[in-house]
């Protein structure tokens, strides 16, 4: 009974320390390769931990504590740190005259072989974990009995001892599970962090993407009504080229990854309207329904104009005679934009295609519902209605005000 009481003490004495090494910045140790001053304070460290058994003969069962320690710090810290943790302890037992005395050198070295080779197999498992622990502490044992025998030591009762072979195996199983254990909460944490930072990288990529490929867009269209409103009516093409330069500034201006306000992006789309009113003419008007409560909302830089130009382009352009296009911005407990037209509408096939979030050579909706999802996830949405030939109604649902 007094040696069970032994084990359980031992054992939880070195789970204690196993599970202390393993917790925060302590865990960065046991990263391999590691500087040498690293290494050589970990010596220090487990050499102290290692010689407890010879300090204090109470300790001496039922692990063979010197042997276990060499074979942790080896399997776990690699063959430096074993190595001089085994001369650390065997110099210490030479010091104070222990039982064993120069028996430790082979036995360290022997322990270091085993535990290197066991850390090096590819395939570890547990069996190979608790035959190391056997196999370590036989020699152990066996080193001690020869050198007894030789008289190179004093006499050495082998059967006293048997204890520590099972114990060892038990013991170095549960110290290489805590760490184990300890190791793959770590790396779950790292791959956690580095997905993060993955998703975080991808949605900008995502956004700067989107970006790239609209604002080329706007810009060919503008250039293409400046250089008809230059044959025609110069004064009109001057002020295009005005009103241009503005939606280029806040083109530049924008970080893809931050929406604007309701008011940056409304100044965005007037001007934007302007170029269109002057390509267009008397066949396209504007009305605007602006609650100014709303205009301290958030929107997708330039979603608006979006809307806007995939109206006026896919909608009254595709029509006869006067066009009308409304944009209406509503507040509540959500913030309401919408733009219609009385074009001729959507297919139900195209209304599907652009809110699925899908980008097209033609329509810029499917980007502005990419944008949308990026940056407000499920709070945000668009939404199309378009009754075939009775034009089409496009809203985005954003996130109220606080």
């Amino acid at each position: 009974m007094t040696t069970l009481y032994d084990f359980l003490d031992d054992t939880c004495a070195f789970v204690t320390v196993a599970f202390l090494i393993t917790r925060g910045s302590w865990l960065r140790f046991l990263e391999y390769p590691r500087p040498l001053r690293q290494t050589v304070l970990l010596g220090l460290l487990f050499t102290l931990i290692g010689t407890f058994q010879i300090v204090v003969p109470q300790s001496r069962f039922p692990y063979g504590a010197s042997t276990l320690v060499v074979i942790f710090t080896t399997l776990i810290l690699g063959w430096e740190v074993g190595l001089l943790t085994g001369l650390g302890i065997s110099t210490t037992g030479l010091i104070f005259h222990t039982p064993g005395g120069g028996s430790r050198f082979p036995i360290t070295l022997c322990t270091v072989v085993i535990a290197q080779v066991v850390r090096q197999h590819p395939r570890r498992n547990t069996a190979m974990i608790l035959g190391a622990g056997i196999l370590a502490q036989s020699l152990a044992l066996a080193f001690r009995t020869l050198f007894a025998i030789l008289k190179l030591s004093e006499p050495f009762d082998l059967g006293r001892y048997l204890i520590t072979v099972p114990a060892n195996a038990v013991g170095l199983f549960l110290l290489t599970l805590i760490v184990r254990d300890a190791r793959r909460a770590a790396d779950v944490d790292r791959l956690t962090h580095e997905a993060e930072q993955a998703r975080h990288i991808a949605t900008e990529a995502n956004l700067v993407a989107l970006r790239a490929r609209l604002n080329p867009h706007f810009l060919y269209n503008a250039l293409s009504t400046i250089a008809a409103l230059c044959r025609i009516a110069p004064r009109k093409a001057e002020r295009a080229v005005i009103r241009l330069g503005t939606l280029l500034r806040k083109a530049i201006e924008l970080n893809p990854n931050e929406p604007i306000s309701l008011q940056e992006e409304l100044e965005a789309a007037r001007a934007y309207t302007e170029i269109e009113e002057y390509r267009f003419g008397d066949r396209l008007r504007f009305v605007w329904k602006i609650e100014e409560v709303a205009l301290g909302a958030s929107i997708p830089a330039l979603s608006l104009v979006t809307l806007i130009e995939n109206a006026v382009t896919h909608g009254v352009g595709g029509r006869p005679g006067l066009g009308t296009v409304t944009i209406t911005i509503r507040a509540g407990r959500r913030i309401l934009v919408a733009v219609s037209d009385d074009g001729v509408g959507l297919s139900h096939h195209s209304r599907q295609t652009l809110t699925s979030g899908a980008t097209t050579p033609l329509h810029g909706l499917g980007m502005v519902a990419s944008e949308l999802k990026l940056l407000f996830g499920e709070d945000a949405r668009l939404r199309l209605f378009s009754p075939q030939g009775c034009g089409t109604l496009a809203v985005l649902v954003l996130p109220g005000m606080a």
